[in-house]
Parts: structure tokens; sequence; C-alpha cells
């Protein structure tokens, strides 16, 4: 890999960096996910089993989405779509079947998905795939499969959404608002790839005015703010009849 003040020149990569960075990205998610969960008073059998299931159904989802969209076997790869949406089977799942401290479980994997996402998006930007719109200004990179000056959006999609991490682990550290913490991690996600698709060359290829990222994007928040929704109404209404126990007894 060379480079000058100006730009990086990224050469092909034989060695499988993308799949090893993919996975690690996860692991490492997890781990912090664990983490959390701990700090917010889950039992370990819970952390350990959920952490289990949702790691499966991030990986299972994440490589057959691809396979799902285009009906071809053979396209066989991981997308931040899928990942997503096996994060939030999986956790949205462990919810009801540990029933334990159900907002912070939920808050703790919500939060940890765009930290998974950004350290993940480093692979595209190694591999060269998913890449920018022409540019030539500072920061550019030219991959040697095209040599075309682009803009780094893989990078800038890695430190975007670090710092949504970050954002969403500081509310949920000093607010103790998990549900407000999971909405709020879950919209700006959503906006920050909605948007930085316009900086993605392959958004111009779309023959509609949306492209497949944005849709998927738009679906995956949906699903999201819709699982955080009936979870607060079940969580709700439990509440509102052991109150009532109570009040009768």
């Amino acid at each position: 890999m060379k480079a000058n003040i100006l730009n990086n020149y990224i050469n092909s990569l034989h060695f499988p960096f993308y799949s090893t960075i993919v996975i690690s990205s996860i692991l490492l998610g997890v781990i912090i996910a664990c983490i959390i969960m701990y700090r917010e008073g889950l039992k370990r059998t819970s952390i350990i089993y959920t952490a289990f299931l949702t790691f499966v159904c991030i990986m299972v989802c994440g490589l057959s989405l691809q396979i799902w969209l285009t009906g071809d076997p053979r396209r066989l790869a991981f997308t931040g779509a899928g990942g997503a949406l096996g994060l939030l089977i999986g956790a949205f799942s462990s919810i009801f079947i540990h029933r334990d401290h159900e907002k912070e479980m939920m808050a703790s994997w919500v939060v940890t998905a765009p930290l998974m996402y950004g350290l993940a998006k480093t692979a595209c930007h190694i591999s060269g795939c998913c890449v920018g719109i022409p540019y030539h200004g500072k920061w550019a990179v030219v991959y040697e499969s095209d040599h075309i000056s682009r803009f780094p959006v893989q990078l800038s999609e890695s430190l975007l959404f670090t710092l949504i991490f970050l954002i969403g682990l500081f509310m949920l550290l000093i607010s103790g608002k998990p549900l407000l913490t999971s909405r709020v991690v879950i919209v700006i996600s959503v906006i920050a790839k909605f948007s930085m698709d316009y900086l993605r060359d392959g958004h111009y290829l779309a023959k509609s005015p949306l492209s497949q990222n944005q849709i998927l994007a738009l679906i995956c928040g949906v699903i999201a703010l819709g699982l955080v929704e009936i979870m607060n109404n079940i969580l709700g209404k439990k509440q509102v009849k052991g109150e009532s126990k109570i009040y009768h007894g």
C-alpha cells in the first residue's frame, strides 16, 4: 500500500482480510454488548445465552440476505442490513426467553450495533467494495482495480458509526433511559446510513430514486422501532397488571 499527501493507493489483496475483519468486528461488538448487559444488572446465564443466540442470528441473516434478494446461491456475502436484522431477531427473541432486564438488554444490542457496522466497514475500505463517488480532494483513495480517485466513503462510515456508538453509550449510561436511547440510536443510524449512500458510487447505478441500501436501511429502521414499541407495550401492560395485583392484594 502506497500513499502520498493527497490520496492513498490501495493494492489488491489476496489474504481474506474482509471476512477476518467482519467476524472480528462482530465478536468485539458481542463482547462489548455483554459488558454493557453485565453493568446493567443482567444475570450471567442470560448474557451468555443471549450473546450466543444473537451472534448466530447475525451471521446467518448477514450471510443469507444477499442470496434471498438475488435468488442466486452463489452470491453468498455478508451484508450489513442482514446482520442488523439478525441482531434484532436475536435480541428480541432473547428478551422474552430470559425475562431479565428486558429494556436494558435491548438497548445494549442497539447501542452496540453501530460499532459493529463501523468497524466492519474498514474491511470494505481495504477490499475496495462499495466504493465512493469519484473525488479528487484530500484523503481520496485509489484502488488498483480501477485506478479512479474516489471519496473514502467506507472510512467515513466507520468514523460516523463509531461516533454514533459513543453517543448511544454515553446516553445509556448517563440518562438511564434504555428505551429512549434505543430509539435515538436507531433513528440516527438510519439517517446516517441513508445519507452516506449518496457518497457511494453504486447509488447512482440504481434505476429508482432510492438505492437498495437506502430501502433496506429504512426497512431495518422501521422494524427496529416497531420491535422497541412492541416490547414497550408488552412490558407496560405487564407492569400495570403487577401493580394492580399489589393494589388489590
